[in-house]
């Protein structure tokens, strides 16, 4: 049965109508409509591993089917895991997988400073002011991408539209640094999965900022040079991702806000993969209560969009086993957003 799609227009006015606060959740295919380079097989390509894997980096891919690292870095753990199963005794191989995983997991990260803009200053001002145009009906907004482009574009000096900024970090003395927010209210951004902009020192959660003459990439780039990596969630299966998450305050804290959710939520260039399985839970989770919810679907009927529209209404249908009125579910073509112009 053919599924009726909307425009992002119609979809934003049924739910202001519906709800007084629409959030946002945002996965690759936003940072796909600024540019092709974050493209999971472009990134694939761009990346440069081969030096430190025990077997090619294309190997790798190929065997997992799969242009997404955390698809590859997922067979990686899980192999280990079953070797330590059936020959516990075989510790050399079992590594091996475990260091091949980390290896993957560090590439995607040096790949994605390797495409990505040198500085917010390089993006054309058109850009920001569509994207900024997209972002300022959301009274939320979470992501589960980890390059720079959101931050900066809610952080630009542009008064109009207005959009939502509040990250939770503060200033205390002079280092810009993650505090657990006293209201909800004080928070309104939340990278779920981490991002290239923050790291963790001293058990805090911090965030590069302008300094010294060098931008957010270039800082970024002398930490990896130094063995310094960013504060982001790769691992490769749902439950090595909730562990990973339970471990830091601010990604714990990022999570449970996404459980709490009220009013409409939109999800934009979300593929629905099993990897993003945890946060779908915690959408359907009985704590919050989404009352309409919008899922952009991408380009014309395929497999992938096709995934994306069946796994939405598995989720309209876990909300609605979880509360008494269950979501309404509106489909949007997402190239209609034009979010970044």
């Amino acid at each position: 049965m053919s599924v009726v799609i909307s425009t992002f227009s119609e979809a934003l006015a049924d739910a202001k109508k519906r709800a007084a606060k629409i959030s946002l959740l945002l996965g690759n295919g936003f940072s796909q409509a600024f540019s092709g380079d974050f493209a999971y097989r472009r990134l694939r390509d761009v990346a440069q591993m081969d030096d430190k894997l025990t077997v090619t980096q294309d190997a790798l891919f190929e065997h997992a089917a799969s242009d997404d690292f955390e698809t590859v870095i997922h067979h990686l753990e899980q192999s280990a895991r079953l070797i330590q199963l059936y020959d516990p005794a075989d510790t050399r191989l079992a590594a091996a997988l475990v260091d091949d995983a980390q290896v993957v997991k560090d590439g995607l990260v040096e790949t994605l400073t390797r495409i990505h803009p040198e500085s917010a200053r390089t993006v054309d001002d058109a850009k920001y002011v569509a994207v900024r145009r997209f972002l300022s009906s959301f009274a939320n907004i979470f992501t589960v991408n980890y390059d720079l482009l959101l931050y900066w574009a809610i952080n630009q000096d542009q008064p109009e539209p207005p959009v939502v900024k509040a990250d939770g970090f503060r200033r205390p003395e002079g280092v810009l640094t993650w505090r657990y927010p006293d209201h909800d209210d004080d928070q309104a951004v939340f990278f779920l999965h981490g991002a290239m902009h923050l790291y963790t020192s001293d058990d805090e959660v911090r965030k590069l900022g302008v300094a010294g003459g060098s931008n957010i990439v270039e800082q970024l780039r002398a930490n990896l040079d130094d063995g310094r990596y960013p504060l982001v969630v790769t691992e490769g299966d749902r439950q090595d991702k909730e562990a990973r998450i339970g471990q830091n305050s601010y990604l714990t804290y990022g999570y449970r806000r996404l459980t709490r959710l009220n009013g409409a939520l939109f999800i934009h260039g979300v593929a629905f993969s099993d990897n993003d399985q945890h946060i779908l839970d915690a959408i359907a989770d009985p704590l919050g209560t989404i009352s309409a919810l919008y899922v952009g679907l991408y380009g014309p009927p395929s497999a992938s969009s096709k995934r994306v529209q069946l796994a939405a209404e598995e989720l309209v249908e876990a909300c609605s086993a979880k509360a008494e009125h269950p979501p309404k579910l509106t489909f949007y073509d997402s190239e209609t957003a034009s979010v970044w112009g």
